[in-house]
């Protein structure tokens, strides 16, 4: 992706974050996204068979060296409520695999531990590095595009709803063939060897 293309991706997730003084583009300022976004789920995540959650450590430290050289997509003040932020980087994730945030100078309280921690559990990606400057996320081998999510999860609810509805047909046919067992229990008189022997008795008596 060239400066360009990342340009106009990051004007799509976001206002910008004027004050920055690094090299463009400008990063969005992650400080004016929404806190907290209703309806809000961590995405949902499938790993592909053969394939190692855990990254190498070779892959973790060509994730560090690419991540040095790539200007920050979001520039970040506070430290919690960051639901807004989780869900620009998921929309990010979806044409770059690395997500990177540069913390804000000069504000107070700041902890890259704690605001590291919080996107880790909001997003589910994997925690490439962080420092005083900056904090680097990589998407994860298990990371799936919210179309293809929604398609999965989609699939996942009316296979179980399939399930539901042959259960409750399974017993609405136990609940009609108990007590036609139940009745096969009680004695019959019609068709019997008892009848029979009756019958028999009265038209040729002994």
């Amino acid at each position: 992706m060239d400066l360009s293309e990342l340009d106009l991706l990051l004007h799509e997730l976001g206002p910008r974050f004027i004050d920055w003084s690094g090299r463009e583009p400008l990063p969005v300022d992650a400080d004016l996204l929404p806190a907290v976004v209703p309806g809000f789920k961590t995405p949902f995540r499938l790993l592909p068979h053969g394939t190692r959650q855990a990254l190498r450590d070779k892959e973790m430290t060509y994730l560090r060296r690419t991540a040095r050289l790539l200007p920050p997509h979001f520039a970040l003040g506070r430290n919690r409520d960051l639901q807004g932020l989780a869900m620009a980087m998921v929309k990010l994730w979806e044409k770059s695999a690395i997500a990177k945030i540069a913390i804000k100078r000069g504000v107070q309280n700041t902890s890259n531990e704690r605001m590291a921690e919080e996107l880790k559990i909001l997003t589910g990606g994997t925690l490439v590095s962080r420092n005083k400057e900056f904090i680097v996320f990589y998407r994860g081998n298990d990371f799936l595009p919210p179309g293809v999510s929604s398609a999965l999860i989609e699939a996942e609810r009316s296979t179980a709803l399939q399930q539901d509805e042959e259960e409750q047909a399974r017993e609405r046919a136990a609940t009609l063939i108990d007590p036609k067992a139940k009745a096969s229990k009680r004695p019959l008189v019609a068709g019997t060897l008892a009848e029979t022997i009756a019958a028999t008795s009265r038209w040729n008596p002994t």
